[in-house]
């Protein structure tokens, strides 16, 4: 949890300097809310007012971690991007994030 916890912060923190005239992002207080929430993406954003959200799931075994994220359009949850990150268990939690 400790692990997803950060990484959320981080993505948080990197869309919010991608184009902050033109993307607005909710902050990690607010998305916390939703960690465990049993609601459909469609009613997040609409409670969070967002166009667009970003599912990020984690996933390990014995020596490797898997990170896949998801940017979906909120109207639909079509996917328009996904990308994996693959790291080991044994990089600093900080290399892990980046």
């Amino acid at each position: 949890q400790y692990l997803a916890d950060g990484i959320t912060e981080e993505i948080i923190a990197a869309l919010g300097q991608c184009a902050p005239a033109q993307i607005r992002v909710i902050g990690r207080t607010t998305m916390m809310r939703y960690r465990a929430s049993t609601a459909s993406l469609s009613e997040i954003a609409r409670q969070v007012q967002a166009a667009f959200l970003v599912e990020t799931s984690l996933r390990s075994d014995a020596d490797s971690l898997r990170l896949v994220s998801r940017l979906l359009d909120a109207r639909d949850q079509t996917q328009l991007w996904c990308e994996t990150f693959d790291g080991e268990r044994r990089q600093s939690v900080f290399a892990l994030q980046r």
